[in-house]
């Protein structure tokens, strides 16, 4: 009724009060829309109702007696009218009952006025508000129309779109796969366990083979989401008793033309997924206090339970390339190497998102069941495998609300372990030892202080001859001073690294011969690794 009024809002209406009316019929459809408002005084409106008038008539063309009357309600009633109201008085003093009986058999509306009206009033009144809504409801849909176009040049996400359905129409919205596992979700400001407690079970139940179609049962609005040939999902609106189903409908038309277009423009970066999937992870890591059991239910409708279980955080630092049909490494098939890892490991499940720069993360459910770090192994095994990459794991934790605190080890644990020579399938702090201690005090004035203190005076001299002897002191101590095996790996020859390595001892003022100094060197080229990586 978007933009319309109803015969009982006209019958409210000053003008028509005044009448005094008198429902005679059809009670129970006075909620009917009413498209136009007719003035008649024939006895046969055929040619002058199509559908949804209110027709207002004193009866001067109707012959006394129920025939006529009769025949006056079944003509209107096959046309399609809103209602009739009709005044009494001058031309007819009363309805026959046969007429009523006839409209209230067919629902139609019938009302008497006791009293004369101005039936002009009435018409202008009602006109106005007509041509009122419709001019709302066009700038009504101009504006929803801008709203999804803004959220595609945005690059909205599929939790973003599916909120903005939520918010502009006041009810539930939700985004599901092929599979009847949820994408996307928001409950419109209601709890959102019940509405994604046991979903695909519902979902399935309720089946929607067009573009649009409306389950009144369940009060469903169901729109395919996908073009013709590559449909991947289905937006569903879980429409209220008072919802303007017409407004959901021109919503969701709008809704899955920007869910098709991120689709396109994402390309074959991330399917929807593993985008998905990357919001959870990316809200699990900034969740409020108290939301622990809403991200639960998120992560349940797509098939992942994380509620009940130890759940660990990996991230993954790939270095090489990902297999992919068009010969390029990319972040979509990093994350699907790692998810037919994670399924393939029996015991673990979870969720896998990338998160740029050639990083996978991973929130990781063991089943109680199980051990920890024999599926964490095989897991770890199996992305090396198909990855060149390194692995970082956080410590088990108990909850959804902890997660974060496994994030950040598992994140401090990759960036150590990327410099660490001790080659594992995983490393979490305790495996990266002095690298691990250096990442963490990566930020400390005292550390900073002290790598400039032992080194500053070596690599303002790099600087300013275009030298290169902080490579060659770095060689020289992972090789243990060994200096045949320095010189080989720097293909240099030996008298050349002997005079390097007597420059070197000149410029810092030290002896390369005392372990002390070897060992404060080290410490020092290992804390200028963390500090130049945290700058980056």
């Amino acid at each position: 009724m978007a933009g319309l009024v109803s015969v009982r809002e006209v019958l409210e209406l000053p003008s028509v009060a005044m009448g005094v009316p008198t429902v005679l019929a059809g009670r129970a459809s006075l909620d009917r829309p009413v498209r136009w408002v007719h003035v008649c005084e024939q006895s046969d409106v055929t040619q002058f109702v199509d559908g949804g008038e209110l027709v207002l008539t004193s009866g001067t063309g109707v012959a006394p007696g129920p025939a006529a009357w009769t025949a006056l309600a079944r003509s209107m009633t096959n046309r399609g009218a809103a209602g009739l109201i009709i005044e009494l008085g001058v031309y007819h003093q009363s309805i026959p009952e046969q007429m009523i009986d006839e409209a209230e058999s067919s629902g139609l509306p019938v009302v008497a006025l006791s009293r004369p009206i101005r039936f002009v009033d009435v018409t202008r009144t009602v006109h106005e508000r007509l041509l009122g809504g419709q001019r709302d409801q066009l700038r009504q849909r101009v504006d929803d129309h801008q709203t999804f176009s803004d959220l595609a040049l945005a690059g909205a996400g599929l939790e973003t779109i599916v909120g903005r359905v939520a918010a502009i129409l006041g009810c539930p919205a939700v985004l599901e796969d092929l599979a009847h596992q949820v994408l996307a979700a928001d409950p419109a400001g209601q709890p959102l366990p019940p509405l994604l407690r046991g979903w695909e079970q519902r979902s399935r139940k309720v089946v929607g083979g067009r573009l649009l179609d409306h389950d009144p049962e369940q009060g469903w609005l169901l729109a395919t989401v996908g073009e013709r040939n590559d449909v991947w999902g289905r937006l569903v609106i879980v429409l209220g008793e008072d919802s303007d189903t017409a407004r959901a409908r021109s919503v969701a038309e709008l809704a899955v033309n920007t869910l098709v277009l991120r689709r396109l423009i994402d390309g074959n970066r991330e399917t929807v997924g593993q985008q998905a999937q990357r919001t959870l992870i990316e809200d699990i890591l900034r969740q409020s206090p108290g939301e622990h059991e809403a991200l639960a239910s998120r992560a349940r409708a797509m098939g992942i339970e994380l509620g009940a279980h130890r759940l660990v955080c990996a991230i993954i630092q790939v270095q090489g390339r990902a297999p992919a049909t068009d010969g390029r490494a990319d972040e979509a098939s990093h994350v699907a190497a790692v998810e037919r890892a994670v399924r393939r490991t029996e015991g673990l499940s979870g969720l896998v998102a990338t998160a740029g720069s050639g990083l996978v993360v991973m929130v990781l459910a063991v089943r109680a069941d199980a051990g920890v770090e024999g599926p964490l192994g095989e897991m770890a095994h199996a992305v090396h495998d198909r990855l060149d990459a390194t692995i970082g794991v956080g410590s088990v934790v108990r909850g959804i609300s902890e997660v974060e605190r496994s994030y950040l080890q598992a994140k401090d644990a990759v960036a150590a372990a990327s410099r660490s020579h001790r080659a594992r399938p995983y490393y979490t702090l305790a495996d990266t030892h002095l690298h691990g201690l250096l990442h963490l005090l990566r930020e400390e004035p005292r550390l900073q202080a002290y790598v400039e203190r032992e080194l500053g005076e070596l690599l303002r001299h790099d600087q300013r001859h275009g030298t290169d002897l902080v490579a060659v002191l770095r060689a020289f101590l992972e090789h243990r001073g060994n200096k045949s095996t320095t010189a080989t790996t720097l293909s240099m020859s030996r008298p050349a690294l002997y005079e390097r390595l007597r420059r070197i001892e000149r410029i810092l003022s030290i002896d390369l011969d005392d372990p002390d100094i070897a060992l404060a060197l080290h410490v020092a080229l290992y804390g200028l690794d963390c500090i130049r990586h945290a700058a980056r």
